[in-house]
């Protein structure tokens, strides 16, 4: 009687570790040793992960710290040289981008206190409030020859808020308080020195928003001051507290 193809069973081939298995229970004398020798077993293993070099180590933020600590007599790279003697020919260029660093962290600690200070331009850059409610707007333009602050709050005429070019290619513009209502619509224009302009948003614009009444509309600043919140009274303590305070007392 033959068996169809639906109902036939298919074969199952033994492991290498289920043969282990089943060789030690046939025979308890052997060890796994001989059995491994046997069947040509080798313990799985991983391959070994690929490090990224990119990412910062404890070895080399040592390597960064000795050549930052040994800047006299020139051996500032002797750590680096000695990690990696490969970079010795580029010797005289790594001390030209370190001479480059070493000045321009110089040039913003003396200007900004630190670099920490530094990072933090938000308090600064773009539109700040203060604490007498003017505004002040500030924006780094160093290629602009000159940057006007236009939109609802002067009906986008250019010609009305001029920004003053301060050091280090920024420009900036303090206005009375309440000159600019909250979410009013603004841009800045940038002169080139061609003589031709564009318009752009404040690198440090807090909120925009397109043209809800144009289809593709560009987008423009919004100024976001909202009034603070109302305060309110803090509510009186409900009358069950004196009733349970007048009667177990």
């Amino acid at each position: 009687m033959s068996t169809s193809i639906a109902n036939r069973q298919p074969t199952i081939l033994p492991s290498p570790g289920r043969a282990l298995q089943s060789e030690c229970s046939l025979r308890p004398s052997m060890t796994p040793a001989s059995l491994r020798a046997k069947f040509a077993l080798t313990p799985r293993t991983t391959p070994p992960r690929r490090r990224n070099h990119r990412l910062a180590s404890p070895r080399s933020n040592k390597i960064v710290l000795a050549a930052s600590s040994n800047q006299e007599g020139g051996g500032i790279f002797d750590a680096i040289f000695k990690h990696d003697p490969n970079l010795k020919p580029f010797e005289g260029h790594l001390q030209y981008r370190w001479n480059q660093f070493s000045e321009r962290k110089a040039a913003i600690e003396a200007a900004e206190g630190s670099l920490k200070s530094f990072a933090k331009g938000y308090d600064k850059l773009g539109l700040v409030k203060g604490k007498d409610g003017t505004i002040t707007y500030r924006e780094w333009l160093p290629a602009a020859s000159a940057v006007a602050l236009y939109g609802d709050f002067n009906q986008w005429n250019d010609g009305s808020h001029r920004l003053e070019r301060k050091e280090y290619g920024v420009w900036e513009l303090t206005l009375p308080a309440g000159s600019i209502p909250h979410k009013s619509r603004f841009k800045i224009r940038i002169w080139k020195h061609d003589g031709g302009h564009v318009d752009r948003l404040p690198a440090w614009i807090k909120y925009s928003q397109p043209d809800p009444s144009v289809m593709g509309g560009a987008f423009n600043g919004i100024y976001w001051d909202p009034p603070p919140p109302p305060t309110f009274p803090p509510p009186p303590p409900p009358l069950f507290f004196f009733f349970f305070f007048f009667f177990f007392e």
